[in-house]
């Protein structure tokens, strides 16, 4: 259970930094992509729709908070990763 552990800490540490990576590298398209005058609006409209999201995931974290309801929150980030891809 101990290795399990370790395995699962090393993975999410893995998929944070890339997290990260990815972050700065939309940041740095944004800045490089989008006219001066707009970007303040196009960075707006991006950090309204992070902080709403963060409020849906929250939300439904309260909604399906028992272990066993844990499946819907899988399913839940699986389908916003399918969608965010189209």
């Amino acid at each position: 259970a101990l290795v399990t552990g370790h395995i699962i800490l090393f993975f999410v540490c893995v998929g944070r930094t890339w997290l990260w990576v990815f972050d700065l590298a939309a940041n740095q398209l944004l800045q490089e992509r989008v006219s001066d005058g707009i970007r303040g609006r196009v960075s707006g409209v991006q950090s309204g729709n992070n902080q709403l999201f963060t409020v849906v995931i929250y939300a439904l974290g309260l909604i399906f908070h028992r272990p066993d309801q844990f499946y819907v929150l899988c399913y839940a980030s699986i389908l916003s990763v399918l969608l965010s891809a189209v």
